[in-house]
This record gives structure tokens, C-alpha cells and sequence, in this order.
């Protein structure tokens, strides 16, 4: 009786857990346009790189990048033409 009270209940916490598992597939935790950054991308660092911090560039008063590690901007149609984008998805900063 007891394994058989305790299938039902697992049963039940499974069929109840299921829609929210699968809609935490679609949950948006953060979002960004990063073709509109905060201020112009400059080239201040060798022939194509910003490094202007990440906050500066796409941070806003309700959310900030933790930054270990990250990159400094790049710009891609730099004057010298260092960086090519054939299929044009490195959009337009």
C-alpha cells in the first residue's frame, strides 16, 4: 500500500511540475539591442577595438554586466578593413 501511495504522489508532483518545466524553456532572463549602444563605438585601441567597458557601452541603471574576462568592442568596417562581414550580420556599430 505504501509504494503504491507513493507512486501516485510522484505521479502527481510530475504531471504538476511538467508545464512549468516546459515553459521555463521560454523565459527571457535579459535582453539587449546591441546596435544601439549608449554612447558611439570608437576606435581607441589598435586599428579596430574600443576599450570602453561593457557597462558604459550596453549597461543600464537596471542591469550590469558582471565583467571577468570580456572583450573591449569591435568594430567591424575599420579603416584599414582588418575585419570583413560577408554575410552582413555584425550589424552596423
Amino acid at each position: 500500500m505504501r509504494v503504491r501511495n507513493f507512486k501516485l504522489c510522484a505521479l502527481l508532483v510530475c504531471s504538476l511540475l511538467a508545464p512549468a518545466i516546459s515553459d521555463a524553456a521560454s523565459v527571457v532572463l535579459y535582453s539587449n539591442d546591441f546596435e544601439s549602444p549608449n554612447q558611439p563605438v570608437q576606435i581607441n585601441c589598435g586599428n579596430s577595438l574600443d576599450i570602453t567597458g561593457i557597462n558604459t557601452l550596453y549597461g543600464t541603471q537596471e542591469f550590469v554586466f558582471h565583467q571577468v574576462y570580456t572583450v573591449e568592442a569591435v568594430a567591424i568596417d575599420d579603416v584599414i578593413g582588418l575585419y570583413s562581414d560577408p554575410e552582413g550580420k555584425g550589424g552596423t556599430v
